[in-house]
């Protein structure tokens, strides 16, 4: 029976990548490539790298905001859903079939709730990427 590897959990990555940076240390491969434990043992390392003898005055990880392209799309997906619904729905709650000649201002709300949205998640500091 063959033990199960576990890889290193994306919160063990995330970390791994602030120490990098802040102890300006070199790593050849991708940090998802890492078992749970050589990421364990690893984070280890380099905390006492960063802080020699004194893991109390560890600083505080830095959350970092990723803008990936699915996060994107999938934003632009639900702006786009969002303006279609409210452009097919009367204010009787019936469905009408949307207007050829209103295009340009579709086009345009979409990108307006799209920028919206963007705004939004970047000033509550969820503007992380759709796989994390």
């Amino acid at each position: 029976m063959e033990a199960v590897v576990r890889m290193a959990s994306p919160k063990q990555v995330e970390f791994l990548a602030d120490l990098i940076d802040r102890t300006e240390t070199q790593f050849d491969r991708p940090l998802e490539s890492l078992t749970l434990e050589q990421a364990s043992e690893m984070i280890d390392e380099l905390l006492e790298k960063e802080d020699p003898g004194s893991p109390q005055n560890v600083k505080p990880v830095v959350r970092r905001k990723w803008k990936d392209d699915r996060t994107m799309q999938a934003r632009l997906g639900m702006a786009f859903k969002l303006v279609y619904q409210a452009s097919i729905v009367r204010s009787d709650g019936c469905v009408q079939r949307p207007s050829i000649e209103n295009n340009e201002f579709f086009a345009k709300e979409v990108i307006r709730v799209f920028e919206a949205m963007n705004g939004i998640a970047e000033q509550v500091g969820v503007d992380g990427g759709a796989s994390g």
